[in-house]
């Protein structure tokens, strides 16, 4: 079987499942293509030519990231839609999975799921994992440290079993049911947030600036570009506010206030918010 995986991972936790998930599926003897498209120049810079020369022939595409604000990242999304329909060389088998900071997978792999189908695909399965939030770097508590580890090769190894175990020749069941796990009040407050979100805008201190170029270094999107003064955003509409330049800069040049979120995001990943408790399963392969 040929297993093409897609992965947009800012801080690296959603790759280290596909990464795994990869070196899973060779072991097995499957022919398997890892694609990052986080900081990919290749892929920013021309989207259509990379998915014309870069994407080998596959039979499973397996897409992941992140969740932020209850969806998948904006490039995510972005790549979903621009998939071409599938033929010899792109497959018709998906499995969207995800990495999420405790507090909610929202209604990612659903709204994913809902995009495969419009790209002609079926979604044959799912896994969402429970991993580090990354907001919480500059927490007292920090939420999940260190996750995903070894608490989710269970779930990585059963996805792999069903994988393999997949018929390609055969018709397939659609798995997007299964996706639709939150409750109605549940899933319009998800839809609100895509809509009313505010995050903190990033914001530059030059003065405290030495223009080492970190920030530029570590954006996922490519949208900061270092300039006689410093640091600038390219496009602040394609910012996803991730706050990866936020948290590599050691000199306090850029501002960005997620310890707004401190206190909320702390009671909720303890189980003290009263409106708000941790989803259970935390983690799960859907099929």
């Amino acid at each position: 079987m040929k297993v093409l995986i897609v992965v947009f991972s800012p801080s690296g936790n959603t790759y280290k499942v596909a990464n795994i998930l990869s070196d899973m599926l060779a072991d097995k003897g499957e022919q398997v293509q890892l694609i990052n498209l986080t900081r990919n120049k290749e892929y920013f810079y021309n989207k259509k030519e990379y998915l014309k020369e870069k994407i080998n022939e596959h039979d499973v595409i397996c897409i992941g990231g992140p969740v932020y604000a209850h969806f998948f990242p904006t490039p995510l999304i972005d790549f979903i839609k621009n998939l071409p329909k599938p033929n010899k060389k792109w497959g018709r088998l998906a499995v969207p999975f995800l990495t999420y900071g405790k507090i909610t997978s929202g209604i990612a792999l659903l709204d994913a799921a809902e995009l495969l189908n419009r790209s002609g695909r079926v979604n044959v399965l799912g896994l969402k994992i429970n991993s580090f939030h990354s907001y919480s770097r500059k927490f007292k508590n920090k939420i999940n440290e260190g996750m995903p580890g070894k608490e989710s090769i269970p779930y990585i190894e059963e996805l792999v079993d069903k994988i393999i175990n997949l018929e390609i020749s055969s018709q397939q069941k659609d798995v997007i049911n299964e996706f639709n796990y939150k409750s109605e009040e549940e899933k319009e407050n998800s839809r609100k947030r895509r809509e009313s979100v505010v995050f903190p805008k990033i914001e530059f201190n030059y003065n405290n600036c030495n223009k080492c170029g970190a920030c530029e270094k570590v954006c996922p999107v490519l949208n900061i570009e270092i300039e006689a003064n410093g640091p600038k955003i390219i496009n602040f509409n394609k910012c996803i506010s991730c706050s990866e330049c936020f948290h590599v800069c050691s000199k306090g040049g850029i501002v960005y206030d997620v310890l707004k979120f401190e206190n909320k995001l702390t009671a909720i990943s303890q189980g003290k918010d009263p409106y708000i408790k941790p989803e259970l399963p935390d983690s799960k392969v859907f099929y």
